[in-house]
């Protein structure tokens, strides 16, 4: 092992040659220590840190991997005089800016950070949360509004004259989630009351900045999502309005904390407000499907994309007519076999290698799997959540790339290959996804829906934290049941919903489960899709898509050995499910019903 060293002199005693020279020897001689006390510090994480065991042991070391690679994203600011030894933030991602268009992404971003708390909060790393909440709150505006991007230097230039720090709008309402997210995840009330001010500031700016009078958070305090479209910038995206529906109901939930009823009952009444005017404004039922903006007049950009799809982040009502878009996503338009296009390859703007355009965030593919596990699609949320997982090993471990083609497995050359938002959504699909499990450690209670494959006879979560308690979950297979059982380990005793430390639920007689990998890189997509499962009495139909003449197996797992299993569409081979599918140009559609 050869060690790269580096020092920098920040004044020009300190940048001389003699004064760099021995700072490089006695940073040589202590590289031992460095790296040991390294180790050891991610040793320490590995043993206090939610962990599952599984059948697929590589998903087992993909979110350890995910763990340790959104820590290597903290970084601490550049020593100030207020700051002498500067403050710690979660960066964006490293990627090497010089001769590219990029700023450096050593920068800390608002939203990027806000979605990775979900992610912290998931695998119990309550101290980061907090360290990466308060960052952003030190530096949220006077008005509320919560910043966007800060520079590692930022503290040493006049960074408010740049148009940087405040450009995206969406930072405020994933400030009022992200916090509900925390305090339920940790308990922590007194770090809400603490921030009470901040949180109160960050609702009145959300709620008073509407500027075309229909009560929703709009696009002219800064960008939503997309930083350039094709037909204009949009004056309001569906993706910020729903936003704003689940930061008013998180307000609601925080001002109930905070002994606040008058703002609670304003709150939850906005979010029955918000939610009949986005059903209403955004709703083509001439489509089947939302539009993507509204723009000038009233008028709606009608392009297919899977931005509604953060209707279901924050497991709230989702959208009324949700199963045409739940369907879209799973299906080859959207879905590819490294993760979902932010816009349909149908659609007329699409452009594989465009930033917002068609290209394939590991981002937008965790969006995309909660949506599908929570909107009743399981396969689909399946495939989603393993492809971001089996990224984790494409390149260096844990570091999952920013973005890829829409159209060849093959990653930008302008991504940031260690994306923040990228690793955590491997952890946040997983834990919340497949093994469908929310916390309340107010109420120190966990409620689990588990999705877990139809192969897994048995599984575990070891050391997962709910408040400052540490439980043992445990699922396991037994006959037409699974048998899922918490085990408190320290603190306070927890409970499953119900009250209770065990519970069976049911399985259906016969399941099917379907597998999952990456192509080779540079490979176009070609992997069976799973659009729609529709489950009967005595039976599951499933509408599939594959590539023309190609054929496709799943697994056939029979949870009562009395089941009986027909199949129309498919041959029965043992314990598997053969699928041929039809002649024909690219990907066609086939159905297959089981009925037992």
């Amino acid at each position: 092992m050869f060690p790269l060293l580096m020092v920098v002199g920040h004044d020009r005693a300190a940048a001389s040659n003699t004064a760099l020279e021995a700072r490089l020897r006695e940073l040589n001689g202590s590289v031992k220590v460095l790296y040991d006390a390294h180790a050891a510090y991610y040793e320490q994480r590995q043993r206090e840190l939610t962990s599952i065991v599984t059948p697929d042991s590589d998903l087992d070391a993909d979110l350890l991997w995910a763990e340790i690679s959104i820590a290597q994203l903290r970084a601490r600011t550049m020593p100030t005089q207020d700051q002498p030894t500067g403050e710690i933030g979660m960066v964006a991602g490293y990627y090497a800016s010089g001769d590219s268009a990029r700023p450096g992404f050593g920068w800390y971003f608002g939203r990027d950070t806000l979605y990775t708390v979900y992610a912290m909060d998931s695998y119990g790393d309550f101290p980061m949360a907090r360290t990466a909440l308060e960052f952003l709150l030190r530096r949220q505006r006077d008005d509320g509004k919560v910043m966007h991007e800060y520079s590692q230097t930022a503290g040493i230039v006049d960074w408010a004259s740049l148009p940087y720090e405040f450009a995206a709008a969406d930072a405020t309402p994933l400030m009022l989630t992200a916090m509900l997210d925390y305090v339920r995840s940790s308990g922590d009330l007194q770090f809400l009351r603490d921030h009470r001010e901040s949180v109160l500031k960050a609702w009145q700016f959300e709620t008073t900045h509407d500027s075309d009078g229909d009560g929703i958070y709009d696009n002219a305090q800064g960008t939503g999502w997309v930083e350039s479209w094709p037909a204009g910038m949009p004056k309001q995206e569906i993706y910020l309005a729903l936003l704003d529906e689940q930061a008013s109901g998180a307000m609601a939930q925080l001002a109930s904390l905070l002994e606040d009823k008058a703002t609670a009952d304003t709150a939850a009444d906005r979010v029955t407000k918000l939610h009949s005017t986005i059903e209403r404004e955004y709703y083509r039922a001439d489509l089947g499907g939302y539009a993507f903006s509204r723009n000038g007049g009233g008028s709606l950009d009608t392009t297919p994309t899977l931005f509604p799809a953060i209707a279901w982040w924050n497991n709230g009502a989702g959208l009324d007519h949700a199963q045409k878009s739940l369907r879209d996503w799973a299906s080859h338009d959207f879905a590819t076999d490294w993760g979902e296009r932010d816009v349909a390859e149908s659609a007329a703007i699409y452009d594989p290698i465009s930033y917002h355009q068609g290209s394939v965030w590991p981002l937008f593919t965790g969006w995309t799997a909660m949506a599908l596990y929570r909107g009743g699609h399981p396969l689909a949320g399946y495939a989603a959540t393993m492809a971001n997982a089996d990224l984790i090993r494409s390149q260096d471990p844990g570091a999952v790339t920013e973005l890829l083609s829409g159209a060849f497995f093959e990653p930008f050359g302008r991504s940031t290959s260690h994306q923040l938002w990228s690793s955590a959504m491997v952890a946040t699909p997983l834990l919340r996804g497949l093994f469908g499990v929310e916390v309340d450690a107010i109420r120190h209670t966990i409620k689990v829906t588990p999705h877990l494959p139809a192969t897994w006879p048995s599984a575990e979560i070891d050391r997962l934290h709910v408040g400052n308690s540490v439980v043992n979950l445990r699922f396991k297979r037994e006959g037409a049941t699974m048998l899922i059982s918490a085990e408190t380990l320290s603190g306070p005793s927890v409970h499953l919903d119900g009250g209770v430390t065990s519970k069976r639920i049911p399985l259906p007689p016969v399941e099917v489960s379907i597998a999952h990998g990456l192509p080779p890189p540079g490979s176009r997509t070609s992997q069976m899709k799973v659009v729609d499962e529709i489950t009967g009495t005595n039976s599951l139909r499933l509408e599939l898509e594959g590539v023309g003449g190609s054929e496709s197996t799943l697994a056939l797992v029979r949870n009562d050995p009395a089941a009986k299993p027909r199949v129309e569409g498919a041959e029965i081979v043992g314990d598997q499910l053969r699928v041929q599918f039809p002649a024909g140009s690219g990907y066609v559609s086939h159905s297959v019903t089981i009925s037992w």
